[in-house]
């Protein structure tokens, strides 16, 4: 397979989305002191518009706002990726064609919530999202507990032999026996829960994408 660009390896911040306004508005002017913050503290990469950046609630517009910004900040000095799960697949691709366009280093999407897909429409939905930004590598992002439902363990093994760009996931499902069923042959995983961390690398995870790395990078990173 050949990719464009770099994956993604290591502590990655589940970031947080910069507002003004009471919540109102992007805050622009803290984005490049926030990603300065990250990237002293050691850390690999940032997750945009995540569950920790509340960017199901933003626009569209918004979100690619962001997703500018938080590149635009980076200047090489962290991979950014972004998330651009969304209620539609329409959105979703809008979302993840703009990312790839922009220069992310790799786009994740969660299920679209609310209503529960099966395998089928799991899948095709996903495939719809990977070839918008294909070559980008593209993640899935399990939570089930945002979602409303989990992957299909199965779907997600078809969808990477139909999208040479679906390379790992995010995985942020607890407890462990939950976590454990996506350490699929094949898949670059990312532990979600600060928790599993420890026990997620020693199965095989290539990292972690974290909330608390946010604020506490440094701590992060060191592990």
């Amino acid at each position: 397979m050949l990719y464009r660009l770099p994956m993604l390896r290591g502590a990655i911040a589940a970031a947080c989305t910069p507002l003004r306004d009471g919540g109102d508005r992007l805050d622009d002017d803290a984005f490049a002191p926030y990603v300065d913050f990250l990237a002293a503290g050691g850390l690999d990469g940032v997750l945009a518009l995540g569950t920790n950046g509340e960017g199901i609630l933003l626009s569209v517009a918004e979100r690619k706002r962001v997703t500018e910004l938080f590149l635009e900040s980076s200047r090489g000095r962290l991979l950014v990726a972004a998330h651009c799960g969304a209620q539609t697949t329409a959105d979703s691709v809008e979302l993840a064609a703009h990312a790839a366009r922009a220069g992310a280093d790799a786009v994740a999407v969660i299920g679209p919530p609310y209503f529960k897909l099966d395998a089928e429409a799991q899948r095709r939905h996903l495939l719809a999202v990977a070839c918008a930004c294909a070559p980008v590598p593209f993640y899935v992002y399990e939570f089930a507990a945002t979602a409303g439902y989990p992957f299909d363990p199965e779907m997600l093994l078809r969808l990477r032999d139909q999208a040479e760009n679906v390379v790992g996931m995010k995985v942020s499902d607890q407890p462990w026996e939950a976590f454990e069923t996506y350490l699929l042959d094949g898949f670059d995983v990312f532990v979600g829960p600060e928790a599993l961390i420890h026990r997620g690398l020693e199965a095989g995870a290539v990292g972690a994408v974290s909330a608390l790395a946010s604020a506490f990078p440094e701590d992060v990173a060191a592990v």
